[in-house]
């Protein structure tokens, strides 16, 4: 790839000067990928194509965005909906789009080798944690439930492995104890998306650098299922109180069976949890 061959954008702007004419693709999902798409636009970024996840995936996805029905906000923007990068209808568009550059934005699916060795300046993602640590799946969930008293957002170039590449920039986010997993994904839209178009802004403009992680000092969390949610009530208070945070709307909710007399089943799901006099207290609704 062109991209290990050269330092950084601003070695190859130096010498050839790209400036904003660079061709930018994106995978985006999610609402705080729609809200980071408005931004980057704001800075007079044009991403001219835009993969979003198609509809039948809905139920997948926890904080549901169709950025394609808001296609009017993004004229100059082709959105195209797809099952999974994977797909062979991908890999032609990007390389008949040739891009410059690929940016990933809230996107949980594994973008392929072949895909991400197409822009001659890489892959941009973005991770929720101080990498490299907390690398691997559900990162806002683990960092609610692990009581932490920050969220790390780093910013960096996609390679093949977990959450490995060069860091191009990082923040972090205050949690408060009394957070939820609602009021994590609200700080999240308030500061993620300008951060993530200030870093874009820098990289076009040949502004950022990159670090490499130390791979030594790398931990994983676990990839969750929504099935995951069944509570345990084994758990001590503390820890079933932080499970129910950290599984609160957008998310779809910790839950167990409840049982009436005659042996009919039906799910009750949680929506948040409060502890008053030594007592949990559950808040939420029956599913059938």
């Amino acid at each position: 790839m062109w991209l290990k061959s050269c330092r950084s954008i601003y070695d190859f702007k130096k010498n050839y000067g790209l400036g904003n004419s660079m061709k930018i693709c994106a995978f985006v999902n999610e609402k705080v990928g729609y809200l980071t798409l408005k931004e980057i636009l704001k800075k007079k970024i044009e991403v001219p194509l835009v993969f979003t996840s198609s509809l039948s995936r809905k139920s997948r996805i926890s904080d549901w965005f169709d950025i394609k029905s808001h296609k009017n906000e993004f004229k100059r923007t082709k959105i195209v909906r797809i099952e999974n990068p994977k797909e062979k209808k991908v890999f032609d568009k990007i390389n008949q789009f040739a891009p410059d550059l690929i940016i990933v934005i809230s996107w949980s699916q594994i973008i392929p080798k072949q895909i991400i060795e197409i822009p001659k300046y890489g892959v941009v993602s973005s991770h929720y944690s101080a990498l490299p640590k907390r690398r691997g799946g559900a990162p806002l969930f683990w960092a609610i439930y692990d009581n932490l008293s920050n969220l790390g957002i780093s910013i960096y170039y996609m390679e093949k492995g977990i959450d490995d590449g060069d860091i191009i920039d990082q923040t972090k986010i205050k949690i408060n104890p009394k957070d939820n997993m609602t009021k994590l994904i609200q700080k999240i839209y308030s500061k993620y998306p300008k951060f993530y178009a200030n870093t874009l802004k820098k990289i076009i403009n040949g502004k950022s650098t990159r670090k490499p992680q130390d791979h030594k000092k790398a931990t994983y969390t676990k990839a969750r299922k929504p099935e995951d949610g069944f509570i345990d009530f084994r758990q001590d208070s503390k820890k079933l109180d932080r499970f129910v945070m950290a599984l609160s709307p957008p998310y779809p909710s910790a839950f167990f069976e409840a049982t009436d007399k005659n042996g009919y089943k039906m799910i009750f799901k949680i929506i948040n949890s409060d502890k008053k006099n030594g007592k949990l207290y559950f808040n939420g609704y029956l599913e059938k």
